[in-house]
């Protein structure tokens, strides 16, 4: 590979390796304090009421790892939600090493369908739809019809991630027509959120 981009480049191989790693290193360190300028953010917003607890290690360095490469900056957001969670343990939620690498295989697709079925109204949540908007769910035995590929491909993950299973209808060829969110899915959704319900409780009664 580096030959080959010598020779794209015209320039010497350690030129060239080197110019990629500065620029590497650099846009680690950039997306390094994003998320901590983010996480402190959340902090923040917690008004410095929390109990800080001890992170395994086997937790921190690969949420500080996988958050440090994400380009996205919503996918990002998520990271720092699981960060500051972990850190405080009045957050009602504990992080363990699985919900960490099912994250890691997350894409923003995937967040935003995960967060779309948890707050569905009905708990067999049809696919069309999603993750925008809701079909009512109606007849079961009446196709309500398939989301984009995209929007299945997105399903296919968290399916294959235990975050969701089907419910009622599907056909592993045409693609998935109705979910429900699973155990671990409301455990992802409530790890990553930025406001988890024991949170939220305790800001509604300061209020």
């Amino acid at each position: 590979m580096g030959s080959f981009l010598a020779r794209v480049a015209e320039e010497p191989l350690e030129q060239v390796s080197g110019i990629i790693t500065d620029k590497l290193k650099y846009v680690r360190w950039e997306r390094s304090l994003r998320l901590i300028d983010r996480a402190q953010e959340l902090l923040d917003r917690r008004a410095g009421r929390i109990t800080p607890r001890r992170v395994p290690l086997n937790v921190a360095i690969p949420v500080f790892e996988a958050a440090s490469l994400e380009e996205d900056d919503g996918l990002q957001d998520v990271w720092a939600n699981l960060l500051v969670n972990a850190v405080d343990a009045d957050s009602g939620v504990e992080i363990k090493r699985a919900l960490v690498s099912i994250l890691q295989d997350f894409g923003p697709m995937e967040v935003r369908l995960l967060q779309a079925i948890h707050d569905a109204p009905d708990p067999k949540v049809p696919t069309k739809g999603l993750p925008d908007a809701y079909v009512e769910p109606g007849d079961e035995r009446v196709d309500p019809g398939l989301p984009p590929e995209p929007v299945q491909v997105g399903l296919w993950q968290l399916v294959r991630l235990g975050c969701i299973t089907e419910a009622g209808t599907w056909d592993s060829l045409a693609g998935i027509r109705r979910v429900r969110i699973t155990a671990l899915g409301k455990t992802m959704v409530e790890a990553c959120s930025a406001t988890p319900r024991r949170i939220a409780v305790r800001q509604a009664e300061s209020s």
